[in-house]
């Protein structure tokens, strides 16, 4: 991976489909992983324009770059580019239209910038893959989202999204979602439909009963109902009988954790602060982490 950098920390970057070293004089440099990493800072508006050009030559596997408002995006980023990270209110307050010109981008993070209406730019982007738009003050817009029928991750945490959850209902090909913190309360049902989903976050949405009309998703691995007052309702997940990792900390779940027995793919369980005593756990045969910590368990506590 190739990467252009300015002297400031990296807020944004993307990755584009081009194909040649150019002009760019590339200093190496080692990520903790072992992994290489190439770094060419440039201080410059010839440094911008040796970026482009090597753009153009379509030579290099693939190229990173970081995007900073006075700089924009080269017109090569309309149809090159296919990832791109702008979070963290970089684009607070910004015209945003230029992302409705991205025809290609396959992936895209937007978390943080309180888009609000602003999120209906995205509805031309119909290749879109993966979307992270948590933490934007979507509320009712999420509307805007209907068109992208492609998404298989979408990332909404903290939207205030609510009865508009109901968007999502057209959203089939949808494989992870994380809706967590949306005050979703009874309108989680309109999730029902996704049967597709593998991953799915709800933490924090005061679900309580309401979870009985997610049965139907049983190609579910993961699933997190972290704090949602789920207590007895908590053996309607016995139906989900594929999950492998579940976190159902913060439910008050009580003498109602033996009803999770039944789920015998689980490897990873979560059931802190449940309120639990003496309660029988053998039957979950494959555990591999098992968090029971902050309970009335302390001997018998295992933190992930």
């Amino acid at each position: 991976m190739f990467l252009i950098m300015d002297k400031m920390k990296p807020q944004v970057f993307g990755t584009f489909l081009v194909t040649s070293l150019s002009s760019f004089e590339l200093g190496r440099d080692y990520l903790k992983t072992g992994r290489r990493r190439f770094t060419k800072q440039i201080f410059s508006q010839e440094g911008i324009e040796a970026y482009r050009n090597s753009c153009l030559l379509a030579t290099l596997p693939q190229l990173s770059f970081i995007f900073y408002e006075d700089k924009g995006l080269p017109e090569e980023a309309n149809t090159a580019l296919h990832y791109l990270v702008m979070e963290n209110k970089v684009l607070l307050n910004k015209d945003i239209s230029f992302l409705s010109s991205l025809s290609n981008l396959n992936t895209l993070n937007l978390k943080g910038n309180d888009l609000g209406k602003r999120i209906t730019t995205l509805t031309t982007l119909t290749h879109l893959y993966t979307l992270n738009a948590g933490s934007n003050k979507l509320r009712q817009h999420i509307t805007g989202l209907a068109g992208l029928i492609n998404l298989h991750s979408l990332d909404l945490t903290y939207n205030y999204v609510k009865e508009h959850i109901t968007v999502l209902t057209c959203l089939t090909n949808l494989h992870t979602l994380y809706v967590g913190d949306n005050d979703l309360s009874k309108h989680v049902t309109a999730l029902a439909g996704l049967t597709n989903l593998h991953t799915l976050d709800l933490a924090h949405n005061n679900i309580e009963e309401h979870i009985t009309a997610l049965t139907t998703l049983t190609n579910l691995h993961t699933l997190n109902v972290m704090c949602n007052k789920l207590g007895k309702h908590v053996t309607t997940l016995t139906a989900l009988t594929n999950l492998h990792t579940l976190n159902a900390r913060m439910n008050n779940l009580r003498q109602h954790i033996t009803g999770l027995t039944g789920l015998t793919n689980l490897h990873t369980l979560d059931l802190a602060w449940n309120n639990l005593e003496e309660q029988d756990i053998s039957g979950f045969t494959n555990l591999r982490a098992l968090n029971v910590s902050f309970n009335n368990l302390d001997e018998h506590a295992t933190a992930f």
